[in-house]
């Protein structure tokens, strides 16, 4: 069994950011977001792994997984237009080969990791899709399942959802799964839909199980999710910071904040969920559930909600701290 991570959108929800940064490594709690797929994945016994990128962000991914994996065997499979999901599985074909495979869209990440799907699609190598209830699951594709939790039905972000169940980003596919690929067709959106193969799939008359996730689970594209999902690692995190070895003088660090060993604090307060990261610079500053880059510099300003770019520089001289607010610099 091997597993598919596709990482090769733009990020052009969290730009400026991922300018300097591709999304895939994108830091939360102190990690790159890739890092917590790949290590769900190999936690999970799979250790063949592709990785789906485009052509702005393969030389930075390969070089992140060769320092970091380099046990692991990981390929870059390099997609040069982004045409949807289906069209990402399609091209990994070589890769795949005659295997089946997990495929995790790496925008997404849950609470309690894959370890039910993945158990429940080695058990009987049947399709599954993980699925949760959602508020308003209208943005998503939407899942109808039987009493026995097979599914039924699945349309893309429909108008008047079947059921408030949202496919999430972990799928299980054996093999067939290629053969519905080829047969599809460009949606209204102009991408090959997974869920367009999925029912494909359910016509052919195979068994497409799912699997409830339980807990969190959040895709962090958004500016808002991306730091939901900060504040959720920075929580769950086992391996919990030691504040003393931080270089702060005269600043507060709130227990559920993060900020690298390398980064010098003096007079600031760093408070619910924040994550700074190396080499970063703060003086007497107020900063609020934020992510701030490494290499950035901020001096007397009160930053709140805000995804600050690698290098970023915020020097305010005026007398009193100047506020931002719920934007990415």
């Amino acid at each position: 069994m091997k597993a598919l991570i596709l990482a090769a959108g733009k990020g052009s929800r969290l730009y400026p950011a991922t300018k300097k940064t591709p999304k895939p490594l994108m830091p939360i709690a102190g990690k790159e977001t890739l890092c917590y797929v790949i290590d769900e994945i190999v936690e999970n016994g799979i250790t063949e792994i592709g990785i789906v990128v485009s052509d702005e962000n393969i030389d930075e991914i390969s070089l992140f997984t060769k320092k970091n994996y380099s046990k692991f065997k990981i390929s870059m499979i390099l997609q040069e237009e982004q045409l949807g999901v289906a069209h990402a599985v399609k091209i990994s074909k070589n890769f795949i080969q005659d295997d089946n495979f997990l495929l995790y869209l790496g925008d997404n990440l849950f609470e309690n990791g894959i370890s039910k799907v993945v158990s429940k699609f080695k058990l009987n190598k049947n399709n599954i899709i993980s699925i949760k209830s959602v508020a308003d699951p209208r943005k998503f594709g939407v899942a109808e399942i039987n009493k026995n939790g097979k599914l039924i039905k699945i349309v893309e972000k429909p108008e008047n959802p079947p059921s408030s169940l949202a496919v999430t980003g972990i799928y299980g596919f054996n093999n067939k799964i290629f053969d519905h690929i080829e047969k599809i067709s460009l949606s209204k959106r102009g991408e090959y839909e997974i869920t367009d193969a999925i029912k494909l799939s359910l016509e052919s008359d195979d068994i497409v199980d799912t699997q409830i996730i339980d807990g969190w689970w959040v895709d962090t594209g958004n500016i808002i999710d991306y730091l939901k999902a900060n504040e959720y690692k920075l929580i769950s995190n086992k391996d919990s910071q030691d504040i003393k070895k931080i270089k702060a003088q005269r600043t507060t660090i709130d227990s559920f904040s993060y900020a690298s060993t390398n980064s010098e604090l003096l007079e600031s307060q760093i408070i619910n969920y924040t994550s700074i990261g190396e080499n970063v610079n703060i003086l007497n500053s107020v900063v609020e559930n934020c992510v701030i880059l490494g290499g950035s510099k901020i001096e007397n300003y009160q930053l709140k909600n805000c995804i600050l770019s690698k290098g970023t520089s915020l020097i305010n001289m005026g007398p009193d701290r100047k506020i931002i607010e719920n934007k990415i610099i």
